[in-house]
């Protein structure tokens, strides 16, 4: 960049391309600093019981091998954290209810079937710390919500359309609803199959077609996609999708600035005859 700008210290692209870059990586830095300080504040709340105890289930099957789940307390918690949204309960429920040539209202009798039975080992087995640590989950998302709104509004005008929370009633009392992102299973679903297809070279956007921009999945409109959700290690990709949703509220506007420059035809020009 310094050489484009013909060697000039703090250059016209240098202002345009660097220093939004900069300032992005230290509102990235103040987000992760942040997050850990609410990471900190929640240690008071972790579950103190062990999250290998096992919790009685006689009716969770594994659509992979028709067995009965080993649930554990820390699958069980997992499964909690899509229960602060009526979309996240649906998706749940129906990908581990939905077959092949299924009508939609069996899919309701037998979904809603399997709701309550879930319902009811959460009231047999979760604590009020269970609760508490899933919500303050939840919350996390819900502040950097705030943020991709005005980023959003700011870069297109319209905000991203969100998920709908609702109040969660237990008998340890009513707590505020919270988003979590859905993280589909691999193993037990065809998402990996879905996402190979939509890259083949035949699919002029798909992951083969590049194009200077960051994650955003947690703004996209959900569909009528039905899959098992993960629940077994849900609990360890929350840091990945946590990280991604601060370098897309941090980088976004920086970045796709910078493809503008860098894609300006005039600009794309003088490079090619500067370098030849």
């Amino acid at each position: 960049v310094k050489d484009l700008d013909l060697r000039r210290q703090l250059g016209p692209l240098f202002k345009g391309l660097i220093e939004p870059m900069i300032e992005a990586k230290h509102k990235e830095y103040l987000m992760q600093e942040k997050l850990g300080k609410e990471l900190d504040r929640m240690k008071d709340i972790i579950p103190q019981r062990s999250l290998k105890d096992s919790i009685p289930n006689d009716f969770f099957i594994d659509p992979y091998d028709g067995a009965l789940f080993d649930m554990t307390r820390e699958n069980m918690i997992n499964i909690m954290l899509n229960f602060g949204n009526r979309s996240n309960i649906k998706k749940f429920t129906e990908g581990y209810t939905f077959k092949s040539g299924m009508d939609k209202e069996t899919l309701k009798v037998e979904s809603a079937k399997f709701e309550q039975r879930l319902w009811k080992m959460f009231e047999d087995h979760a604590t009020a710390d269970d609760w508490k640590f899933v919500q303050e989950i939840g919350k996390l998302f819900e502040g950097w919500r705030k943020e991709a709104d005005i980023l959003y509004h700011n870069l297109s005008g319209i905000s991203p359309k969100w998920i709908d929370l609702e109040p969660v009633h237990t008998k340890h009392g009513t707590f505020d609803g919270w988003y979590f992102p859905l993280i589909y299973d691999k193993l037990r679903s065809n998402i990996n199959q879905i996402k190979e297809d939509t890259g083949s070279p035949a699919k002029l956007f798909g992951v083969n077609y590049h194009r200077a921009s960051t994650w955003n999945k947690y703004t996209t409109e959900r569909t009528g996609y039905r899959a098992p959700v993960e629940f077994q290690t849900s609990i360890d990709q929350v840091a990945m999708r946590m990280q991604q949703t601060m370098h897309d509220i941090a980088y976004r506007e920086a970045v796709m600035n910078a493809g503008k420059i860098i894609g300006d035809r005039k600009i794309r020009g003088a490079i090619d005859k500067h370098y030849g």
